[in-house]
């Protein structure tokens, strides 16, 4: 089984997750629309889905590490976030979560508080329900609503 390490941020400590293969991961990006200094864009948030076994799926919630309103750049990406775990879900719980907008879900968990939480990311949400099926088909996840249109040879 592949075996993810994940830096969780537990009080003032950090503390590692391990869990099973990692099925999807979406980085987002924020761009401040009135930045009148360009600069290399780095993705500020990242949304990852573990599979657990069996029909069980982790959605981990991570954002950009700052020190002193100062992004943290370690070469070793994954020290830079601070994760948060959330529910498992089963596969239709899942793709529920992402069609009834994962913005919405992260509030509901705390995640997210700021005002314009769901606009700063309002051209990558709607993305997300095609893509987290996709993801659960490319790992072999059969996904119930969707119709075969069976190929004629």
């Amino acid at each position: 089984m592949v075996r993810a390490i994940i830096p969780i941020y537990v009080g003032n400590q950090f503390k590692y997750l391990r869990e099973g293969k990692v099925i999807f991961s979406y980085a987002f990006v924020y761009r401040a629309e009135n930045r009148s200094v360009p600069r290399k864009q780095r993705p500020s948030n990242r949304v990852i889905v573990h599979h657990k076994g069996g029909d069980n799926f982790q959605i981990i919630w991570q954002e950009r590490r700052n020190v002193d309103n100062t992004e943290l750049c370690s070469p070793q990406d994954e020290a830079n976030w601070v994760s948060g775990i959330l529910e498992t879900h089963n596969s239709k719980e899942l793709i529920d979560v992402f069609d009834e907008g994962l913005g919405k879900y992260l509030i509901q968990h705390k995640i997210g508080q700021h005002d314009n939480f769901l606009n700063r990311y309002k051209y990558e949400l709607p993305t997300l329900p095609f893509q987290i099926r996709q993801a659960l088909l490319h790992h072999g996840f059969e996904i119930e609503s969707l119709e075969v249109l069976p190929a004629s040879w």
